[in-house]
């Protein structure tokens, strides 16, 4: 039976919980959060799966009910809180693989210590940047030609800059196979501003990353604003613009004179992709997901010009 570890339960914890009800064998589930309102969140949420005899779930708020070998973790928590959770769970049992949630620390150090940690306890570790196993994604991939410099741009209403551009950063080096930025903050607000979530920071303004291939991405985001997200992508014989809020994608090919088509875009939800990235991970000990060290290299170059930006000390609260 395979055994599959969760740690934190909230909404995106919840949602991991939902898709890991449609797993194929025999697993066992343990979620883990210290918060009673959280796993009853879950609970509830996994409760609206339809039912799988294949799958139990225990819930669990104390690491010392933790124990035995897991062949996944997902780690779902705070950014403030992971590194303390790692350290904690690494305590009571031992797990093989592990898949973190995004921004994945807030200070510098912990980088460094997670990758130590996962050394020494011999983890294969990666990183929930899902548009690399959304299938919606994977045709821009196969359509744009490899090693390519690309433009890819993204803009939109208050969509979550500081905590959600590593997703968008993460998508052009998926499509180019580049990991180290330089990053442009000259378009980014100095003011930060405090974030939907207590403790956390949100900014507005542009961010451009630009990959040693020349390739660059432009992200904007208006607070005041509540316009559709949009992302266009230009390559040498294709290009794409992309409306996740409508559903749509518009495409055009050099081999078709630039004519413009569009079509319907569907976009799975996490519940739809964490079963497929956890089966893949157990049966082929390996995933489509960013590794952690592929994901470290972009988030490091973002932290380190973000609190260099706000004139922060070493810390950056992003969640």
């Amino acid at each position: 039976m395979n055994k599959i570890l969760i740690i934190g339960a909230g909404q995106i914890g919840s949602r991991h919980l939902q898709a890991l009800s449609k797993l194929n064998d025999a697993s066992k589930v343990v979620v883990f959060d210290p918060s009673s309102e959280s796993l009853k969140t879950a609970k509830m949420r996994y409760e609206q799966m339809p039912a799988n005899d294949k799958v139990a779930v225990d819930y669990i708020q104390q690491f010392s009910d933790l124990s035995g070998d897991f062949n996944v973790c997902v780690v779902a928590t705070t950014s403030d809180v992971r590194s303390k959770a790692l350290i904690e769970m690494f305590k009571h049992c031992s797990v093989k693989n592990i898949i973190l949630e995004k921004f994945l620390f807030p200070s510098v150090n912990e980088y460094h210590e997670a990758a130590a940690l996962f050394k020494n306890h011999n983890v294969k570790a990666w990183v929930n940047c899902a548009n690399r196993v959304n299938p919606a994604y994977k045709v821009l991939k196969e359509n744009l030609g490899k090693g390519q410099k690309l433009s890819y741009s993204l803009q939109g209403g208050n969509w979550g800059l500081l905590c959600n551009s590593i997703h968008y950063f993460d998508l052009l080096s998926y499509l180019t196979e580049q990991y180290d930025y330089t990053f442009d903050l000259g378009g980014l607000d100095k003011e930060y501003v405090p974030s939907k979530r207590d403790k956390f920071i949100e900014g507005a303004g542009s961010i451009v990353g630009t990959l040693p291939n020349g390739s660059q991405a432009m992200l904007f985001s208006d607070p005041k604003s509540s316009a559709d997200v949009v992302q266009n992508i230009m390559g040498m014989d294709a290009q794409f613009s992309i409306n996740e809020t409508k559903g749509t994608i518009r495409s055009a090919f050099l081999s078709n004179n630039w004519v413009w088509e569009e079509k319907p875009l569907k976009i799975a939800y996490q519940s739809e992709l964490t079963n497929v990235v956890v089966e893949d991970i157990i049966k082929r000990g390996d995933c489509n997901l960013p590794t952690y060290e592929q994901s470290s290299r972009i988030h490091l170059n973002l932290i380190t010009a973000l609190i260099k930006h706000f004139n922060l000390k070493d810390y950056l609260p992003v969640t």
